[in-house]
């Protein structure tokens, strides 16, 4: 494959994951530039890996594993100087809906943002219907695990959402 098709076949995959990598970093990021900062680093951390995807898992769990993994390192961070590009009005696209449910969902992602970065990729894969299998290989746990920690989490939120 040359240089030019991998990269074609890169821009393809990224616009057709788009909205599950903005929601990790909806989910990570607490302000548009670290938001911007992040989404930059998941698309790094994705070219670099990609001519080694061996397509042994769906593409979408390989994305989710790249992403997490690297929204997880990037707040053990201190400091990062990347350029920034604009993504906040893509991302309040994806996050609002036909509904006019946008505070309801933002209210769902702040409460999302107070879990620990565990449970927050745990949730976060539940939320986009991956089925516990999906989740176990992305997270590394038994399905029954993930059954278990997605009740918990579950419950966390509802108590949030009530106080």
């Amino acid at each position: 494959m040359t240089a030019e098709q991998l990269h074609i076949e890169f821009v393809k995959m990224v616009s057709s994951h788009s909205s599950l990598i903005y929601k990790v970093c909806n989910a990570y990021a607490t302000g548009s530039y670290e938001m911007n900062d992040l989404y930059q680093d998941i698309l790094l951390n994705l070219w670099r890996s990609y001519p080694s995807f061996r397509g042994e898992s769906k593409l979408s769990t390989w994305i989710y594993q790249v992403s997490l993994h690297t929204a997880v390192s990037s707040l053990r961070k201190e400091t990062k100087h990347h350029s920034n590009i604009q993504l906040t009005s893509e991302l309040e696209n994806i996050l609002t809906n036909e509904d006019g449910k946008t505070g309801q969902i933002k209210e769902m992602y702040d409460m999302i943002k107070k879990l620990n970065k565990y449970d927050r990729a745990l949730i976060l894969l539940w939320l986009d219907d991956l089925n516990y299998q999906e989740i176990a290989d992305i997270l590394g746990i038994t399905r029954s695990n993930v059954a278990t920690k997605i009740n918990r989490v579950k419950n966390k939120l509802k108590e949030m959402s009530n106080s």
